[in-house]
């Protein structure tokens, strides 16, 4: 099966009508409340620099999301990964990785933050293991009321 892999930067891809599914259903797995409104926020950011929205094609057929964010804030640290989903196989996701990593370095960045909310880090560090040597720094807490 060929692989490849596009950085999106047209509203008329985004929106196309099986890219625009595939984001949503990995807004929705990945636990995101509003699959609708993350794609609107792509659609609505997608020309812009610091936005990296990577699809990633088994043939002809999308079947992986990776959005990465670069830093827009001085309180930012280091690029952010916003949502990386993968509906195809483990070549798949490492090609859609080395895409990111290629967009990163271009940009003068050599490393990139992921938040982990819905797996066992080891199974996190596990699975993104392809992207580049992984580590896990601090921590995220949620604070309920």
């Amino acid at each position: 099966m060929s692989h490849s892999v596009i950085r999106v930067r047209t509203r008329e891809t985004i929106c196309h009508p099986d890219i625009a599914q595939l984001v949503m259903r990995g807004a929705r797995k990945a636990g995101l409340p509003q699959p609708a409104a993350v794609l609107a926020e792509m659609v609505d950011r997608i020309h812009s620099h610091g936005i990296g929205v990577f699809i990633g094609f088994e043939g002809h057929d999308p079947k992986g999301v990776l959005v990465a964010e670069l830093p827009f804030s001085a309180f930012h640290l280091a690029p952010t990964v916003s949502l990386a989903y993968s509906e195809g196989g483990r070549a798949l996701s490492i090609a859609v990785g080395a895409r990111l990593r290629e967009w990163l370095q271009e940009t003068g960045f050599d490393n990139v933050l992921a938040g982990n909310m819905r797996h066992t880090d080891r199974a996190f560090m596990r699975g993104l293991a392809h992207v580049g040597r992984v580590e896990r720094v601090g921590g995220f807490f949620r604070f309920s009321f």
